[in-house]
């Protein structure tokens, strides 16, 4: 099990409808992500729209988002997310290293 974090951005006028649709992610995306590698996924949200997204996974961050790319679902998911999200630093996610853990 590997541990992730990444940061990324929503934009102002998405903020209330990016907490509405996580509030109650769709039962089949949830399952996509389990399929996917995902085995913990927490998103924390600063009020300008910056995320800070932990993750523990399988392999890697991006294996995980790579298996989770060919459900159809994600595909459905992104739809709506798309215009919602915005670029931090020129990109639209971030991924961190970890540099503590107190484990």
């Amino acid at each position: 099990m590997k541990r992730a974090g990444y940061i990324a951005r929503v934009k102002t006028e998405g903020i209330e409808e990016y907490k509405k649709y996580h509030a109650d992610v769709w039962p089949d995306m949830r399952e996509a992500l389990k399929r996917a590698g995902f085995r913990q996924f927490t998103i924390f949200m600063r009020p300008n729209g910056v995320t800070f997204a932990y993750c523990e996974v399988e392999e890697s961050l991006s294996k995980a988002f790579e298996n989770v790319e060919k459900e159809e679902v994600a595909g459905r998911w992104g739809e709506v997310m798309a215009p919602l999200l915005g670029d931090i630093e020129g990109e639209g996610l971030i991924e961190l290293e970890e540099v503590f853990n107190l484990e």
